[in-house]
């Protein structure tokens, strides 16, 4: 049996680490008068360095926002409601 149990299956057979992941705070953005329906914008992480690591596209709606991402070179677009 090739792959065991993962082989044909669509999702990768290891899952991000949450310590890998980038967090977006509603909050701040809130502070900065950045949940305004009707912006869209750009936010970013960067690294000890300076180097961009993750970035994100946002939207903004009336009753809640869009963010559009990447994961392995796939384009992802996602609505969350408020």
């Amino acid at each position: 049996m090739r792959g065991g149990t993962r082989y044909g299956s669509s999702r990768p057979a290891t899952k991000a680490k949450t310590s890998g992941l980038h967090s977006l705070d509603a909050r701040r953005l809130h502070r900065e008068a950045l949940l305004r329906p009707g912006l869209s914008y750009g936010w970013q992480w960067t690294n000890d360095r300076g180097e961009r690591t993750s970035s994100i596209g946002i939207r903004t709606h009336e009753h809640g926002l869009t963010v559009t991402y990447a994961i392995n070179g796939e384009s992802v677009q996602r609505r969350m409601w408020a």
